[in-house]
């Protein structure tokens, strides 16, 4: 006799494609703990003076999220200059794998800002799509650009993010590698991650997001598994 409890898996298992050799190579989505913080030195306090000093290398909050959740990091430098009436996006010549754009929605534009999206080189997939994430700007992102937070359903298979960019003059200068996104699954399940380079899965699951069946709340309406009034 099989019992469904022993069968089951008992973790999240999160797949990230990528069409990019190099993101696989240089930035593959991972656990948080796997990045490697060269400006995280404990060996700057001395090991007498270390339970007495609070510093970051303690702090709870990026502790515990070290094991719950998923980083991504930038795939390529890039700059972003902005004045009271424009924005630039700069990133390096012949990479064709960063895409940024300015979103030109008349129910949101908030007052002496640019939102734009910036769409990273990767898919996701997941053995529970009913799984939400917390997406959020990276606890170790030390540059000062705005990205919003919200939860993004497994349905959607795009860890695309959006920046605050304030009408004023500024330069945002991005590093290569830098940790920028961080991914928390809404489960009590440990969490397992595997990246890859397959061109074939990335544009098999790319159509999920180029197919909208809707005018407006594909996703919402396919969470609900509304049905046509045909």
């Amino acid at each position: 006799m099989k019992l469904p409890f022993f069968n089951r898996k008992r973790y999240v298992e999160i797949k990230a494609y990528t069409r990019s050799k190099r993101a696989l190579m240089d930035v593959p989505l991972c656990l948080t703990k796997d990045i490697k913080c060269d400006h995280l030195n404990p060996n700057n306090i001395a090991p007498k003076q270390r339970k007495y000093i609070p510093s970051f290398n303690t702090c709870y909050g990026r502790i515990a999220a070290l094991r719950n959740s998923i980083t991504l990091r930038t795939w390529c430098e890039f700059e972003i200059t902005t004045t009271k009436n424009a924005w630039d996006f700069k990133w390096p010549a012949g990479n064709v794998f960063m895409n940024a754009k300015e979103m030109d929605d008349n129910s949101f534009k908030p007052t002496g800002l640019w939102v734009v999206k910036v769409c990273p080189s990767w898919m996701l997939e997941c053995n529970d799509n009913t799984l939400d994430f917390l997406h959020c700007s990276h606890i170790m992102n030390t540059s000062h650009l705005h990205i919003a937070s919200g939860l993004i359903p497994m349905i959607d298979p795009t860890p695309n993010f959006f920046t605050y960019l304030p009408k004023r003059d500024d330069v945002y200068h991005i590093p290569y590698k830098m940790p920028i996104i961080q991914m928390f699954p809404m489960t009590d399940l440990p969490i397992h991650i595997e990246s890859s380079y397959d061109l074939k899965k990335f544009d098999e699951l790319f159509t999920l997001t180029n197919s909208n069946p809707n005018f407006t709340g594909s996703i919402m309406k396919c969470l609900k598994d509304e049905s046509t009034t045909l």
